[in-house]
């Protein structure tokens, strides 16, 4: 009988402490779950890329809008689109008969009058004419060969040419067209060397340097990235835009670049210092001052901050914060300053 009662002592004993030990593990689960789960991220140092961003535009080297000063019926068209061209090639010709004509008329009449001037000049010099006739046959001569300039400037307008080395563009006319003065035939671009057009802030302008590395991007063409340097700064801000116009030369190779296309610019700075910085994500914006909370031994601790630059996702701290520290960057809603936290994995 003494035994069974020991028994049902221990058993009792046993069972009591079995749900406490229950009860306890509950109770500690329960208030692990109620715990803000955070997320962290060590300050660390960072060397600042600083950039100036921009739009731009692409720009050749020499780019006109071929055109006639001269009306007239195209005959000859001695070009097809996108055509390489060298400066001086005939690109068309209007409708010229009656100037061609006129210009051979113009070349037997000064041989005549210039023969006619040799005679008189001998005739002069042996005293068998006067100093009037001698003068009125010199005057001649040059009225005559005056004509014939103004004739062949006149057939000369009537052949247009390429004004420098380039690629034709698309043809805008066709043959047997009458074509009006100043009508674009053909757009000309000398794509040997390239430009990017740009505008910077007012704020900006003192940071511009010549020289400066430039990087250029293109949202169609994602894969290829130009470089160049900066070559020319304009010398007075535009006074409607308060911008400062730039240019840059891009350097080879100029694949996929077309002229008039719209590029991102950006101007590389002189490298800065390294300094301390956080993400911007781990700061709390509060109108009595910023700050982050500080990890240490499973509770967070408000820590006001002074902010600097930013740089992409990370902002520079200049006080606040030590390199040692671990700040949240996740799950800052619940937290108050001294709160215990779990962490989360990673």
């Amino acid at each position: 009988m003494l035994e069974y009662r020991k028994f049902l002592f221990i058993l009792i004993g046993c069972l009591i402490l079995l749900s406490l030990l229950i009860k306890h593990m509950i109770h500690g689960n329960e208030k692990n779950k109620l715990l803000p789960v955070i997320s962290l991220m060590s300050t660390q140092y960072i060397v600042p890329v600083n950039t100036i961003s921009a739009i731009g535009s692409v720009k050749a080297v020499a780019g006109v809008d071929v055109s006639p000063s001269v009306s007239g019926t195209i005959t000859k068209i001695y070009f097809d689109s996108g055509q390489k061209v060298n400066e001086g090639d005939v690109v068309i010709e209007l409708q010229n008969d009656d100037l061609k004509a006129l210009v051979q008329k113009d070349k037997a009449q000064c041989a005549l009058s210039s023969l006619q001037n040799e005679r008189y000049t001998k005739l002069y010099n042996t005293h068998s004419i006067s100093k009037a006739d001698f003068d009125q046959a010199q005057s001649e001569a040059e009225q005559d060969m005056a004509q014939f300039n103004y004739d062949q400037a006149e057939l000369d307008r009537t052949i247009i040419k390429a004004p420098f080395s380039g690629v034709l563009g698309i043809r805008q006319v066709d043959k047997g067209e009458y074509l009006p003065s100043g009508q674009v035939i053909v757009s000309l671009q000398d794509t040997s060397t390239l430009y990017v057009d740009f505008f910077i802030s007012e704020k900006e302008s003192d940071q511009i340097q010549l020289g400066q590395t430039v990087n250029v991007f293109s949202d169609q063409t994602k894969q290829y990235t130009w470089t160049g340097q900066v070559l020319a700064v304009e010398s007075k801000m535009n006074e409607s835009t308060r911008g400062l116009f730039i240019r840059a030369k891009l350097l080879p190779p100029l694949d996929n670049l077309i002229p008039g296309m719209y590029v991102k610019v950006q101007v590389l700075l002189p490298q800065q210092k390294k300094v301390m910085a956080i993400p911007q994500n781990a700061i709390v914006y509060n109108p009595y001052g910023n700050f982050v909370y500080v990890y240490k031994k499973n509770r967070v601790y408000q820590r006001y901050i002074k902010t600097g630059d930013r740089f992409g996702d990370m902002i520079v701290i200049k006080k606040g914060v030590d390199l040692s520290d671990k700040v949240v960057v996740a799950g800052q809603q619940k937290l108050f300053d001294g709160a215990e936290v779990n962490v989360a994995r990673s």
